[in-house]
C-alpha cells in the first residue's frame, strides 16, 4: 500500500477557499477497540480534525474490520487483556502503522505492545490535540508527541507533590517492574539508598505498598511504557 507521506506529496484535498491544498493528503484510521465508549470517544475526537483525517473503520476487533487501506491503526490494548498478540503481530505485519491505545494502570501492555513493534502508544486521558499529532507524525514515521505529553505529566507530578527527580525516576522503575536490587544495579547506588529514596517517594505521595506506588506512578505519567526511556530519567 502507497505510504501517507507519499499520498500527502501526490494528492490534494480542498483547502477552505475551494481550492486545492496539496498539503493535506486525508489521513485514513481504522479504530480497533472492543470497548464501545473506545470507539466512539475516538471517532467524536479525531472528528475535530476536519478534512484532514478520516475515520474509515471501526470494529471491536481486527477481523471484522477492514484494515488492509488504512495508514494508521490505532489500536486498542484492552484487546491483549488475557489473549495472545497474534493479531496485534498481524497487523504489524501488513502496511498500515500501528499506534496502541493504552488501559488504565496496564504498563505491561504498552510494554509488550512496543516491543512487539508499535510506533508508539497514547495513554486512555489522551488530548484530541495529542492524539490527532500522534496519528499524523505515527504515519509520516516520525518521532511522536506522546513522549512530550508524558514528560509534562512527570514534570507537573515533581511539581505537585514535592518529590526528587531522584524519586520519581526510582518510581517509574518500580513501575517498570524492577526489584529494588535491578533499580540498585541500574542506577549504581547500594540497596540502602534505593529504600531511602522509596521510603522518601512513598512518604512524600502518601502512599504505604509497591502495588498502589506502581498505579500511582500510571496515573501520574511516571510509568513509561519503554522501560529504557523510565531507566534514562532514573539516573
Amino acid at each position: 500500500m502507497e505510504s501517507w507521506a507519499r499520498k500527502q506529496a501526490a494528492v490534494g484535498v480542498p483547502g477552505a477557499d475551494g481550492g486545492a491544498d496539496p498539503g493535506l493528503a486525508p489521513l485514513l484510521v481504522a479504530v480497533i477497540s472492543p470497548r464501545e465508549v473506545v470507539r466512539r470517544g475516538v471517532v467524536a475526537m479525531l472528528g475535530d480534525a476536519g478534512r484532514t483525517i478520516r475515520v474509515s473503520t471501526v470494529a471491536s476487533d481486527a477481523r471484522s474490520g477492514d484494515v488492509g487501506l488504512v495508514d494508521v491503526v490505532l489500536y486498542d490494548l484492552e484487546r491483549l487483556t488475557g489473549a495472545p498478540h497474534t493479531e496485534l503481530s498481524r497487523l504489524l505485519a501488513g502496511s498500515a502503522v500501528v499506534v496502541a491505545f493504552e488501559v488504565v494502570d496496564r504498563p505491561d501492555l504498552a510494554q509488550r505492545a512496543l516491543s512487539l513493534g508499535v510506533t508508539d502508544s497514547v495513554p486512555p486521558d489522551v488530548g484530541t490535540r495529542t492524539l490527532i499529532d500522534v496519528l499524523r507524525r505515527a504515519a509520516r514515521g516520525e518521532g511522536t508527541s506522546a513522549s512530550a505529553y508524558r514528560a509534562d505529566r512527570h514534570a507537573e507530578a515533581v511539581r505537585r507533590y514535592g518529590i526528587t527527580e531522584r524519586e520519581a525516576g526510582v518510581l517509574a522503575l518500580i513501575a517498570a517492574g524492577m526489584s529494588n536490587e535491578q533499580i540498585a544495579a541500574h542506577l549504581f547506588l547500594s540497596i540502602n539508598s534505593v529504600k531511602t529514596y522509596i521510603r522518601q517517594a512513598y512518604r512524600r505521595i502518601g502512599v504505604g505498598s509497591r502495588t498502589e506506588a506502581v498505579l500511582w506512578a500510571v496515573r501520574h505519567g511516571l510509568a513509561e511504557p519503554d522501560p529504557r526511556e523510565a531507566e534514562r530519567r532514573a539516573r
